[in-house]
């Protein structure tokens, strides 16, 4: 259960973590960029790791539901993630 929760715990802050820097940055393709950096670099990927492109391809739509959300482009799949 202590795992499970430690994982929770990781997922939430690796989130909100990707929110704030959508959030410091209004250029859509540079903050989606910050964003998936930002996750991939906390998970432990370095950038000349050969799959860190492919990875970050695979991020990039959950960086754009938060950038969407955020800055005001409305997705209908989107839950809001500001109250």
């Amino acid at each position: 259960m202590a795992s499970a929760r430690v994982r929770a715990y990781r997922r939430y802050h690796l989130v909100d973590d990707m929110v704030e820097r959508a959030r410091a940055i209004p250029d859509k393709s540079a903050s989606i960029a910050a964003q998936t950096s930002c996750a991939l670099i906390q998970a432990g990927w370095l950038e000349n790791d050969s799959a860190f492109e492919e990875l970050r391809k695979r991020l990039t739509p959950v960086a754009e539901l938060v950038y969407d959300d955020l800055h005001g482009e409305p997705t209908p799949m989107c839950l809001p993630l500001r109250s």
